[in-house]
């Protein structure tokens, strides 16, 4: 397979053009070399295969071979707000939820959040959270980028759920708990897929979130960690709409 990089969508033109310096760089510290095909996506669905024409002077020039929409995203579209957890945690799920196809991840404050955990919500770290999601989606093909967004409270993120498609709440005890697979009918485009923090979330919580019109759903009697519940759900139900 080819090596698959993210570029701006004005790098890639019909005739010769050059890569972006930093690219150049990748590609040289790589041990690319010329006649050496790539793969640019430009986060807009479209893959362009190209190939190196010329290296010289730390300047890498490609030619465009074709063009071609991507068949690597899913049709489901899988969001996942996830109580903070532990940095490293949390660094596990960007990897591991982009690899599977999430398009968007959503830090949430629940009533059990740490203080501790909160000091991971800095701007270096949510950039250092945006090269782990580069990185991640380049080693698993995909053409899109998922969205990370800025931490929202509990409240604010039961409104916003509700707002944009089917929206599930991990939950092990709750008078009104299905499994998911019941919640998924009729099969929704769109899912909101909504994690606790280690210590899970409150009653109070899920009964809050189903007065939104969140699903409060259970993954079956062997509850996992909550660093990996979230994964688990993204991972059967893409798996349950697979033939979509």
């Amino acid at each position: 397979m080819p090596p698959r990089f993210f570029v701006p969508s004005s790098v890639v033109r019909p005739t010769e053009f050059p890569l972006p310096s930093l690219l150049a760089d990748q590609v040289y510290q790589r041990g690319l070399e010329v006649g050496q095909t790539l793969v640019l996506c430009d986060n807009s669905g479209w893959e362009y295969t190209v190939i190196i024409q010329q290296m010289a002077d730390a300047e890498v020039r490609c030619k465009l071979l074709r063009r071609a929409l991507s068949a690597a995203e899913p049709r489901t579209k899988i969001s996942l707000y996830q109580g903070l957890l532990p940095a490293d945690e949390f660094e596990h799920l960007l990897r591991y939820g982009t690899a599977l196809g999430v398009v968007e991840f959503v830090p949430m404050i629940t009533e059990r959040t740490e203080l501790g955990a909160m000091q991971m919500l800095q701007d270096e770290r949510l950039a250092f959270w945006n090269t782990i999601i580069l990185e991640a989606a380049a080693a698993a093909g995909r053409a899109r980028l998922p969205q990370i967004r800025p931490a929202v409270l509990f409240e604010t993120a039961c409104a916003d759920v509700t707002r944009s498609g089917l929206a599930l709440l991990l939950a092990t005890e709750s008078p009104a708990l299905l499994p998911y697979v019941r919640a998924l009918r009729p099969r929704p485009f769109s899912i909101i897929v909504m994690g606790g923090p280690p210590e899970e979330f409150t009653l109070d919580e899920i009964a809050r979130a189903q007065r939104y019109g969140v699903h409060p759903v259970t993954l079956g009697r062997r509850w996992p960690p909550a660093a990996v519940a979230g994964l688990l759900a993204a991972s059967s139900i893409l798996q349950e709409f697979s033939d979509l």
